[in-house]
């Protein structure tokens, strides 16, 4: 996707994160950045859209209201139970989260145990994998740095690593799909 700067590529493309991981588009995220650091933003972002969006709240409480209960801290997620069923939340700060467990669905169904991993372009990114399950959607926000853009030799590196280390994160059939910003 390319337009201006400040056109609101991110924004839009967390929204429709949200929207992809709730319908059960896209159980297993990763969004990379430039950096690891930038890549904890947006993550810090889109838990932000679950815990504090009271529209989203009123039409997936199941997910949002357990995240509200955790009130910020990670601490006592991942035995935090609803209607008698573990959560299992995982909400820490180490750029992977992992939604609550909607009773009554599957895994991705509904929200529900979706995982989203935050990662850097410039740290280890082979071999995600978390419950047993790979990222079916690799999300690419702004991969280059004013250097980069300018480098050819490190345009073909960025494209290197997006097209053999990221689409691997799928498998060897299913390469992961990427969308990149």
């Amino acid at each position: 996707i390319a337009a201006p700067r400040g056109d609101g590529k991110t924004t839009v493309t967390r929204g429709v994160l949200v929207y992809a991981q709730l319908a059960g588009l896209a159980p297993c995220t990763v969004i990379t950045a430039k950096t690891g650091r930038d890549a904890l933003r947006l993550v810090k972002q889109v838990k932000d859209i679950y815990e504090f969006n009271d529209e989203l709240c009123a039409d997936f409480p199941e997910i949002c209201i357990p995240i509200r209960a955790l009130n910020g801290s990670a601490q006592g997620g991942g035995s935090q139970p609803v209607k008698g069923v573990r959560t299992r939340i995982e909400w820490g700060g180490t750029g992977d989260i992992v939604l609550p467990v909607v009773p009554g669905c599957q895994p991705g169904e509904a929200g529900s145990e979706c995982i989203f991993f935050g990662r850097g372009m410039d740290g280890a990114i082979r071999g995600i994998n978390h419950r047993d399950r790979r990222p079916q959607l690799v999300i690419i926000d702004d991969p280059d740095s004013r250097a980069s853009a300018w480098s050819g030799k490190q345009t073909d590196e960025r494209v290197e690593l997006i097209d053999g280390d990221i689409a691997g994160l799928g498998d060897d059939e299913n390469p992961a799909p990427r969308v990149m910003l």
